[in-house]
């Protein structure tokens, strides 16, 4: 039984939907562990065919939980943990991305409101992503990877499979300048293939889901194999090497200064020096 993941499925139908309930719309390691083992559930029945991921809150999801890389000190310093306790939350969110990016079958993401950070990075790793229309008043999308705003790199696959999916011009625009963008810009760039009202989204999504589900399951894991090994044929190897350099950025003086910042009910910018 699973706290923060709900798997949905209907009588004698080849879908299952799986709904995120995020606390404090945050991801962390209790999550991750949920949802790798729910997408090992998914992967290991013959008889799904199709997964639709999306969450059950308003926003798709804020990203990480940065409690769990900082803890602060009696007098208010935040300090960063220990070095396992980083390297662990790091890796939570890398397997869960090879979980996605390896699981047999087609997923189809659905987010809406904010997408933000960690969860992003996730969704990335959907076949297809449908995504809210509107302004954030009406659930509208709003998507970024505001990471380097608090003196990190993106740690969860989100930079390497971004690039692969819509060009390193469109990807390094969002990933150096932190800035989050509508869903009319995310359609623009491929990020996601539609939008549609938050009230259809799920309902758009399942009739995605029947139109392959329908289809020969055997050739359309051979496509989504194919397909994936297209994208990313050294997957493995990049996975494990670049997790690094998200580990060295947040033991710098530049990620207590921001995520300081982050915190801080002033909400002034911070003051970066490189350290």
């Amino acid at each position: 039984m699973h706290k923060h993941i709900e798997l949905i499925r209907q009588d004698d139908s080849h879908i299952v939907k799986l709904s995120l309930i995020l606390p404090c719309n945050l991801i962390g390691e209790e999550v991750l562990f949920e949802l790798g083992h729910a997408l090992d559930t998914v992967d290991a029945d013959p008889s799904i065919r199709v997964l639709i991921m999306e969450s059950s809150r308003k926003h798709t999801g804020f990203g990480a939980d940065l409690n769990e890389l900082v803890l602060q000190r009696k007098g208010g310093e935040l300090v960063v943990r220990d070095k396992n306790v980083v390297q662990m939350h790091i890796g939570y969110g890398r397997i869960i991305a090879s979980r996605l990016f390896h699981l047999r079958k087609p997923v189809i993401g659905v987010i809406k409101g904010y997408c933000l950070g960690g969860i992003a990075e996730l969704f990335l790793c959907c076949d297809v992503l449908y995504g809210a229309a509107g302004g954030i008043d009406e659930g509208g999308l709003i998507y970024g990877f505001p990471e380097p705003t608090i003196g990190v790199m993106p740690g969860w696959f989100g930079p390497e499979i971004l690039i692969h999916k819509i060009g390193a011009g469109h990807a390094l625009d969002l990933l150096l300048s932190g800035r989050k963008i509508s869903g009319v810009e995310a359609l623009q760039m491929g990020i996601v293939q539609t939008l549609y009202p938050v009230d259809e989204l799920s309902h758009r999504a399942m009739e995605w889901a029947n139109q392959v589900a329908a289809n020969a399951p055997n050739a359309v894991m051979s496509i989504r194999l194919i397909a994936n090994r297209a994208l990313f044929p050294d997957f493995d190897e990049v996975i494990v090497s670049t997790d690094k350099e998200t580990a060295k950025n947040i033991e710098t003086k530049d990620f207590l200064t921001g995520v300081t910042a982050f915190f801080s009910k002033k909400k002034i910018p911070p003051e970066f020096t490189g350290e």
